[in-house]
């Protein structure tokens, strides 16, 4: 974990929530299986971090990948033109790249993963949404 001056750490819910969509294995893996797609061999499900304008959503904004997908690590007997032709770009290859491949960005997964959790798909306020400022005072006395 890249820890740095501005880091916020996970509530208890979002502890919580993480472990729980861990255990349930790559959401990607699970919607190509579901259009009959290949994916790759069993391996390591790492925790993605959704990211908008080069920063992080927040620890809600999480979704579990297979380590080909998040790290663009490749399976045993491919090489990575191969595994791509087969199993499709990973988020290391760039979002743009990752939304061609698959048909679907990491926001998008987030929604069916939160909706397989039976969970809202509302998208609550992140931490790079600025706030509202503050409406200026009325005059006194008129």
């Amino acid at each position: 974990m890249i820890l740095h001056k501005n880091y916020v750490p996970a509530t208890a819910w979002e502890k919580l929530r993480i472990a729980a969509m861990m255990k349930g294995g790559c959401v990607l893996t699970m919607y190509r299986r579901d259009r009959g797609l290949a994916v790759p061999p069993p391996g390591k499900i790492e925790c993605q971090h959704i990211v908008r304008n080069n920063k992080r959503m927040g620890h809600l904004y999480t979704i579990p990948l297979h380590v080909y997908y998040h790290q663009g690590r490749v399976p045993l007997g491919y090489d990575p033109e191969g595994a791509r032709f087969v199993f499709g770009a990973t988020i290391k290859d760039s979002m743009r790249v990752f939304r061609e491949s698959h048909g679907v960005d990491d926001l998008d997964l987030w929604v069916l993963l939160q909706k397989s959790m039976a969970m809202t798909t509302d998208l609550p306020p992140s931490k790079i949404f600025k706030r509202p400022e503050a409406l200026p005072e009325a005059p006194v006395g008129q």
